[in-house]
């Protein structure tokens, strides 16, 4: 396990906000009447994806890269919702780590996010190139 990220609570105003930036304004993301009857709202997969980054940065470090890219996310699976008003965080386990050419390394992650005292909600595989020192 490289690290977990801190909790990240996933309130209305976020996932609002989120809805208004991607255009994805439906009535589960954002009409909190209308969604009663089938549990309250509930936070966009994108928007619990867009969070890894931020997470992956919390949770660990890469000693002595000049430059990490993102790469690429594979594999994506959302495995339940995350009900607004909730709590998320990461957690991040490398997978596997490759040369490239001219010092630049591929790594590639294992990224669990999971609802605070619940399930895992999301999965899926980051990959980053990294420039090292040499």
């Amino acid at each position: 396990m490289l690290g977990t990220s801190e909790d990240h609570r996933i309130d209305q105003d976020r996932v609002d906000a989120f809805a208004r930036v991607t255009g994805d304004d439906q009535w589960i993301h954002v009409d909190p009447e209308r969604a009663g009857p089938v549990g309250g709202t509930i936070a966009h997969g994108h928007l619990l994806l867009s969070l890894i980054p931020v997470m992956s940065t919390e949770a660990f470090t890469v000693t002595d890269a000049l430059r990490t890219v993102n790469h690429s996310l594979d594999g994506v699976r959302f495995r339940a919702p995350v009900p607004t008003g909730g709590v998320v965080r990461g957690h991040f386990r490398l997978t596997d780590a490759r040369p490239r050419a001219r010092a630049w390394y591929e790594l590639v992650l294992g990224v669990e996010i999971e609802l605070l005292d619940g399930p895992v909600v999301c999965r899926a595989k980051q990959t980053y190139l990294c420039a090292l020192r040499t």
